[in-house]
């Protein structure tokens, strides 16, 4: 699982767009449901996209996709955009992102800090 922005260095008022992508590397399917819980500091704004489509049912935040299903060798990516929301110049804001399925160990994550 990764997690990247269209920028590092952000301004209030500015938009961001996330990527998250998530591959199955096990030899089997893979259900779970995508979460990211966005911290104070930013807004979701628009849509969130997820492609393929027919992967999973796109959901609100925090719970981006539920009943998510990635096939052996399959990756799948999840796209929105946040808005920056009065923050004081030098914050960090990290925002993490995670997967969850009951076939896994444990849940995977990934994080990605911007500098207002």
């Amino acid at each position: 699982m990764s997690k990247t922005a269209s920028e590092t260095l952000v301004s209030v008022g500015q938009q961001v767009d996330f990527t998250i992508t998530v591959t199955n590397l096990g030899p089997g399917l893979v259900d779970g449901v995508l979460t990211d819980a966005l911290p104070a500091g930013l807004l979701l704004v628009g849509s969130v996209s997820l492609d393929p489509p027919e992967a999973g049912t796109v959901s609100t935040q925090p719970t981006l996709v539920e009943d998510l299903t990635i096939l052996a060798g399959q990756t799948i990516t999840v796209t929105f955009t946040v808005s920056v929301d009065q923050l004081d110049p030098g914050a960090q804001i990290a925002n993490t992102a995670q997967f969850d399925a009951p076939a896994l160990l444990e849940a995977v994550s990934d994080s990605f800090v911007l500098v207002v």
